[in-house]
Parts: structure tokens; C-alpha cells; sequence
């Protein structure tokens, strides 16, 4: 009764959390490198790198999911990627614009008297130049 030497050292790398990456590096490690790495033991240094690979994987996994949602247009949320699905579709958004509007000052200045009358002091007016 022969055991199939490929298929016992196979290992399937469906998990994508920390604890199935760590669990899947372990089983690798015992499969392929059995006579370097033998210590898997929690505060081992082997473990420790063996952790790190299974964190920065875990990360690269978040980011690569991060990166396939923005391909779809129904889940995109970066800018960039909603733009550029609205052009596909025909949607041609118009530059940026300077805003325009009508508008009213009002500058309280205070008042000197000449001849008998109040007139305002020109001195502490405010200068609006055209096209402010």
C-alpha cells in the first residue's frame, strides 16, 4: 500500500486570515523543509519569520481585495476609479470652474465733520479692485 509522495506534501492555500497563512506556512515548512525547520515552537525564531511572512501576506491579501473591488464599477469608491467608469459610460464631466456671484460690502468707516456735516472718513476706506 504506497502512499502518493506528492499529494501528502501538497498544501492548499485557501485561507487568507493570519491563523490559516500561519497553519499553511507550518504545513509547507513540514512538507518540504522537515530537516532545516523543526521548531514550532510558539517563541522559536524560526516561528517568529514564520509569522512575519504570514502578516505581510495578510496584508498584501487585504490590499489585492481592496484593488479587485475598485475594478468593479457597482463597488468602486475611489475617485478616480468612479470617474473614469463615468467616462466609459459617456459621461463627459466639465473642468474646474471659478465661482461667480453677486455680492455686497459693507465697510463702516468712521466720520469726520466738515462745513457742518458728517462724511465719512476716506482714510480707513477699503480699496475692492475690479474683479475680486
Amino acid at each position: 500500500m504506497g502512499v502518493d509522495f506528492l499529494k501528502e506534501r501538497s498544501v492548499k492555500y485557501l485561507g487568507k486570515d493570519f491563523q490559516s497563512l500561519k497553519r499553511d506556512l507550518i504545513r509547507f515548512s513540514q512538507a518540504h523543509h522537515s530537516g532545516v525547520f523543526q521548531d514550532y515552537n510558539e517563541s522559536s525564531p524560526g516561528m517568529a519569520v514564520l509569522e512575519f511572512v504570514a502578516m505581510a501576506v495578510d496584508l498584501l491579501s487585504y490590499y489585492q481585495d481592496a484593488q479587485f473591488e475598485e475594478v468593479r464599477q457597482e463597488n468602486a469608491r475611489q475617485i478616480e476609479n468612479v470617474v473614469s467608469f463615468a467616462k466609459s459610460q459617456g459621461y463627459r464631466p466639465s473642468g474646474k470652474r471659478a465661482a461667480r456671484t453677486i455680492q455686497t460690502f459693507f465697510i463702516e468707516v468712521p466720520a469726520t465733520t466738515q462745513n457742518g456735516e458728517s462724511v465719512p472718513n476716506d482714510s480707513y476706506s477699503g480699496i475692492l479692485r475690479t474683479g475680486t
